[in-house]
């Protein structure tokens, strides 16, 4: 059961990350295909972590906790709450520190490893990747999947001489859903279509895989991008994911 709800809740929280972190670390582990988000409230973690079971949590020990309670007892409360015992949890500290290291990992059993980020980005990100893929992160998904929020995603196909519209509802790097106002035939090669996702505009080709009638009785079209995203595009599409994620990840730390 632990190893499905990994499958299906394969989240990654930073609670308070380093700047260094947030700056560069997180858009190479979206790159990485990994379901990433930042939280910056400690108190609402158990909360979050009861919605997302099986998720993974790294701290960054070097945040000042306002209530005078230390990263060790707030480790200790979370592996005591019997609804998280799913949950993983890994360190960050930007200075080295052998002693704390091996308290956290020995004593208090982090499974994701306790990792110095003034090793330098590329190393820490190495080191990152090889924890996340050793716990199972990824799960048994190529591709990080996000569902699109009503209207922040919309799409427009120039085909046989006419224009068809709709909006996405989910999407990865690999290809996307859409609710369409006319029909797109299996296996069909579109080669112009234009994707607004929150704002941002990009130009893609797809091939229409298939499709699925939903409970409303509409039909959901499943594309897959052809050729495959490289460059900036891809970097856009991983952008517009990450910040999916990391909206609903708010929205939840949020609500009382």
């Amino acid at each position: 059961m632990r190893a499905m709800e990994r499958i299906e809740s394969r989240r990654v929280f930073f609670l308070y990350p380093h700047s260094v972190f947030q700056e560069h670390l997180l858009d190479v582990l979206v790159q990485a295909e990994f379901e990433v988000a930042v939280v910056r409230d400690h108190s609402r973690i158990p909360a979050l972590l009861a919605r997302f079971p099986g998720s993974i949590l790294f701290i960054n020990i070097e945040q000042q906790l306002a209530n005078g309670e230390t990263w060790e007892e707030f480790v200790r409360s979370l592996r005591e709450r019997s609804e998280l015992q799913s949950i993983r949890i890994g360190i960050l500290a930007y200075n080295p520190d052998p002693e704390r290291s091996k308290h956290f990992i020995a004593d208090l059993g982090v499974e994701c490893g306790f990792i110095t980020l003034k090793l330098g980005i590329k190393q820490s990100a190495a080191i990152l990747l090889k924890s996340l893929a050793v716990n199972e992160a990824r799960g048994r998904r190529k591709y990080v999947r996000a569902t699109c929020p009503p209207e922040k995603a919309r799409i427009n196909i120039r085909r046989l001489g006419s224009t068809t519209e709709g909006h996405i509802r989910d999407i990865s790097s690999a290809g996307f859903a859409a609710q369409l106002d006319s029909t797109v035939e299996k296996n069909e090669l579109c080669d112009d279509i234009q994707l607004n996702l929150w704002g941002s505009r990009l130009t893609v080709g797809a091939r229409m895989y298939g499709t699925r009638k939903l409970e409303t009785g509409q039909l959901l079209h499943i594309f897959m991008f052809e050729p495959e995203l490289y460059g900036q595009t891809r970097y856009k599409v991983h952008q517009f994911i990450k910040r999916v994620i990391q909206a609903e990840v708010d929205e939840i730390v949020q609500t009382k």
